[in-house]
């Protein structure tokens, strides 16, 4: 008799483990779905918008500059230079840009070469505060002038 209830007792702390670890299991992968829907939603949080004036492409990026949401501005930034050839001079707007880090500079840099390729000047024009010293410490502005 003593032999069944400590088998009844043992499957009972192994069941116990078990849902456990199965609770884990479950926490962890809602954890990563809901960190990924986060994600998604980031990338989507940069706003870019053009317009042509007087020879001069007016960029204008709203929201931030991030890994998440550098490579979806990259591409639109781009194709939306490559609308605009005949352009002499680009003014990279970055007044309602609300967060930026590294991988902006790194966006910024790759959008002055793009645009040099293409004989067209790059300014960076309205940056807020924190913005601007970061861009400044980086030395962004002996490459990309600010107006």
């Amino acid at each position: 008799k003593m032999s069944s209830d400590f088998s009844r007792i043992y499957k009972k702390i192994l069941r116990q483990i078990l849902l456990f670890f199965v609770r884990i299991f479950q926490n962890s992968f809602l954890w990563i779905l809901y960190n990924r829907a986060v994600i998604s939603r980031k990338e989507k949080t940069m706003k870019i918008s053009t317009r042509i004036e007087n020879g001069i492409l007016h960029i204008l990026l709203d929201g931030e500059i991030d890994e998440y949401s550098a490579g979806d501005a990259r591409r639109e930034t781009d194709r939306r230079i490559d609308l605009s050839p005949a352009c002499e001079k680009a003014y990279i707007d970055l007044q309602k840009v609300t967060f930026m880090d590294s991988t902006g500079i790194g966006f910024l840099i790759g959008r002055y070469k793009k645009l040099a390729r293409l004989g067209i000047k790059a300014y960076i024009v309205n940056p807020n505060e924190s913005a601007d010293k970061i861009l400044s410490l980086a030395g962004i502005y002996t490459l990309i002038p600010r107006v």
